[in-house]
């Protein structure tokens, strides 16, 4: 019988998750990015530092050579770019190479582009906080509801000028004419979106997959209590808690967008009125993902067993105890952030309310795995010297 075989695209912290995840499932795994990043070194993949970047121009070919080596291969993207990459490559790869259908179908793309879904989801019923894509032109600036903050409609694409940043926070007419003075800022690209009140730990997610027959066999459900960048980034505390309003919305959302695969969805509870909103859905894994395994949600290995049969080992048995997921170094930055700000942001402090009894799980330290740790703070280090040089 041969062994599974999945390809990993892009190798961040959510990417090592990934590449743990299939090759403790029994698959063999291969992981490109097109730079060193912090799952490059793991042991558990088949190929391993300078052998996983792979430039994007380049990735195509890539992925076909190993398809004609093995008789069938799976592919997981774990960045919007390589998504993307997936959305455009599909129907040119090798009929030997499974994805999951949403980057077939088009609602891939409707993810990855924050107004289309806006208009989905409130075609839906979904709440979604007021937005105006600047495609359309500038608002009348009276009837702008300040605090409001700016989204890229595809941040992946502006990542490079943002520089870490996921959106700019807007508190007066002001500061967003300091935005359209910025030379790379293009209006066309960006959303404006209302704040929705209460901290960043009122920020609910779900880790959902649905099968191309319309199954959903598998929903993680969690809630951030810190991000990083502090009040609008990326996780880096968070702990799993049920939310049945949560569950149910994300389920009638990927039906909605007839999404088939692994997706991440973010809502945030509003303090003024506990009403639900929904912020984004990702046609990926999330950062996050690390909490879903240890809570019994085997997001990664039903999607692999849906491609592979039995040859893939899935024993779920549902956690009663808590997962604590943190990422490490990102987390005491936020930590500090909040306590060097205490009552002088737009937001209030995170609530960080952790369950006494839990289980903890990082997201890049392993003991039976160290190096990509080790991979991730040379870089931090190489950042650091880079900044003092200049």
């Amino acid at each position: 019988m041969t062994q599974p075989v999945l390809v990993v695209l892009g190798l961040s912290a959510t990417g090592l998750y990934v590449v743990r995840e299939a090759a403790s499932a029994g698959a063999l795994v291969y992981g490109f990015s097109d730079s060193m990043e912090t799952a490059s070194s793991s042991r558990y993949l088949a190929n391993r530092g300078p052998e996983t970047v792979v430039d994007m121009n380049q990735l195509e070919a890539r992925l076909s050579e190993l398809a004609s080596a093995h008789s069938s291969l799976g592919v997981i993207p774990t960045t919007d770019r390589h998504a993307e990459f997936l959305v455009d490559a599909c129907g040119r790869l090798p009929e030997n190479i499974m994805f999951a259908d949403t980057y077939r179908n088009g609602s891939a793309v409707v993810c990855l582009d924050k107004a289309q879904i806006a208009e989905k989801a409130e075609k839906a019923g979904i709440s979604t906080p007021w937005s105006h894509d600047l495609e359309s032109g500038w608002p009348p600036s009276d009837t702008l509801p300040f605090p409001l903050i700016l989204k890229p409609k595809a941040i992946h694409q502006q990542r490079e000028w943002l520089k870490g940043k996921k959106l700019f926070l807007c508190s007066s007419e002001t500061e967003l004419d300091q935005i359209r003075k910025i030379p790379q800022f293009r209006p066309g690209e960006w959303t404006l979106q209302a704040l929705v009140d209460g901290p960043e730990s009122n920020i609910i997610v779900t880790g959902c997959l649905r099968l191309e027959d319309g199954s959903i066999p598998v929903t993680f459900c969690g809630r951030k209590l810190r991000q990083y960048p502090p009040n609008f980034g990326s996780a880096s505390l968070l702990v799993s808690a049920h939310d049945d309003e949560a569950v149910n919305t994300s389920h009638k959302l990927i039906e909605t967008l007839n999404f088939c695969g692994i997706t991440g969805i973010e809502f945030k509870r509003s303090a003024r009125d506990n009403k639900l909103y929904l912020i984004e859905i990702n046609p990926r894994p999330g950062l996050w993902f690390g909490a879903t395994t240890n809570n019994g949600d085997l997001l990664i290995r039903e999607q692999l067993r849906a491609w592979f049969g039995s040859q893939i080992e899935v024993e779920s048995k549902k956690e009663t105890k808590p997962v604590l997921w943190r990422y490490t170094f990102k987390d005491a930055s936020s930590k500090l952030f909040h306590w060097k700000n205490k009552d002088r942001g737009v937001l209030p402090q995170p609530i960080i309310d952790i369950p006494r009894s839990h289980q903890r799980v990082w997201a890049v330290w392993s003991s039976r795995d160290p190096m990509p740790a080790m991979t991730e703070i040379g870089g931090y280090l190489r950042k650091a010297i880079s900044r003092i040089v200049r």
